[in-house]
């Protein structure tokens, strides 16, 4: 593979086949990198790596391709930051998957539940879904895709029109794991699955990662499937309302773009035909995917 997340992915899987020499990790600091003020919700490195990892995706994964979206509550700062250079371009979907192996695509209630975090198929286009989350064995993420493409196929759209990017916490001991769900994935051939470590390149996301820092900042709060309550017809998700720290974090991280020309110029170099925002705009930094 030629690219970098091609690059790293290949590198974290040959670590977790069996025989693969055991590599030392770096051990992680005992208290999080947190923000100078409880007003900040990134410090500057913090800024600084996420603004990264948000333009690597974009050059690997390109918004005039797919559509990012956030599993649960984790993606949070890469969602919004995303958002800030298009609203359109991203979603989040307040779900856990964790302590299932399976869900099943047929419950209706799981339908409205998609239908209403997920945009529709006349708005995807022929776009794809790329499912972003904190990973470190991947169990909640391979159930998610498994469970998406179902739910696609269900509506009548194709199955492979979803993939999973894991930001991946190569840190964690259990990375060596040969069973692990993500690596039997991609070790199977699985198309759509893709790992990204990320302690080489951006230490101090993982760490805001690790610690649940964007959890104060979700745009909705945690939810996980009740089956009990799924089977009496009362899931809840009309429940789930906008949370107003959300907003906070989106303009944080607008203010601070506006203001970014090592964002402005990768983002020229990568969508050159796009017309970039007046300084006088008070609505978006800029529009980054190229109308049809």
């Amino acid at each position: 593979m030629n690219s970098v997340l091609g690059y790293i992915t290949m590198f974290a899987l040959a670590a977790a086949l069996p025989g693969t020499p055991s590599f030392v990790m770096p051990a992680f600091s005992a208290t999080p990198s947190r923000p100078a003020t409880a007003n900040t919700p990134l410090s500057q490195p913090q800024y600084t790596e996420l603004r990264d990892l948000v333009l690597e995706i974009f050059k690997q994964y390109p918004p005039s391709e797919y559509h990012y979206v956030g599993l649960g509550r984790s993606p949070t700062g890469i969602i919004s930051m995303i958002q800030q250079l298009d609203p359109a371009a991203a979603s989040n979907l307040p779900f856990s998957f964790k302590g299932f192996k399976y869900i099943s695509p047929d419950d209706p209630l799981l339908h409205e539940h998609f239908k209403r975090f997920l945009p529709s198929a006349s708005k995807l286009g022929t776009k794809k879904i790329l499912v972003i989350d904190y990973v470190y064995r991947g169990n909640n993420l391979t159930v998610a895709w498994e469970t998406l493409r179902g739910y696609f196929r269900k509506t009548g759209r194709a199955a492979d029109g979803v993939s999973v990017l894991g930001l991946y916490d190569d840190t964690l001991n259990m990375r060596a794991s040969p069973e692990s769900p993500i690596s039997i994935l991609i070790r199977n051939g699985k198309a759509g699955v893709h790992i990204a470590p990320l302690e080489a390149k951006y230490p101090e996301v993982r760490k805001l990662l690790q610690y649940s820092h964007f959890d104060d900042f979700a745009q909705y709060d945690s939810f996980i499937l009740d089956i009990m309550a799924s089977q009496t017809n009362s899931l809840n998700s009309h429940e789930l309302q906008p949370r107003p720290e959300y907003n906070r974090l989106g303009d944080f991280l607008r203010k601070k773009l506006r203001n970014d020309k090592t964002a402005r110029a990768v983002l020229k170099t990568l969508f050159p035909d796009t017309k970039f925002y007046n300084k006088q705009c008070n609505e978006h930094v800029a529009e980054i995917l190229v109308k049809p």
